[in-house]
């Protein structure tokens, strides 16, 4: 095998790692749009909920709650777009390089534990204090 022969088999091969690279990213998006709807659908939810309970009981305090999940969702896709674009931008580059970014994951997941406290402590004050 002489040097021009393997030199394209190397870029093939850079090639079709971009192509995965590209099609996991995809995927990737498609997977926090999912979540995100899901964040918003929940928030919604929640929220009727409230409105159909009359706003007694557990359900009193329960619009913060809603609106936080809804906002998480929101701002997970705003998120999820933005890191899709910038790793189309990257792989479109010449030299790709691999520069390891924030994870979305962990922002959500952290948001969801500032929700889910906030929600814990709406329903014990609601328990203990009605």
């Amino acid at each position: 095998m002489n040097t021009e022969e393997s030199a394209g088999k190397t870029d093939q091969s850079l090639e079709f790692a971009k192509e995965r690279t590209y099609l996991a990213s995809e995927n990737t998006m498609m997977a926090w749009v999912r979540t995100s709807l899901t964040l918003i659908g929940f928030g919604v939810g929640i929220f009727e909920a409230f409105e159909k309970s009359g706003g007694k009981g557990t359900f009193r305090n329960s619009r913060l709650v809603a609106m936080g999940m809804v906002l998480l969702g929101v701002a997970a896709l705003f998120l999820a777009i933005n890191q899709r674009i910038v790793t189309k931008r990257e792989l479109s580059q010449d030299h790709f390089v691999f520069n390891n970014k924030r994870s979305i994951a962990i922002r959500v997941g952290y948001g969801l534990i500032i929700i889910g406290i906030i929600g814990l402590i709406h329903i014990v004050i609601s328990l203990f204090f009605s």
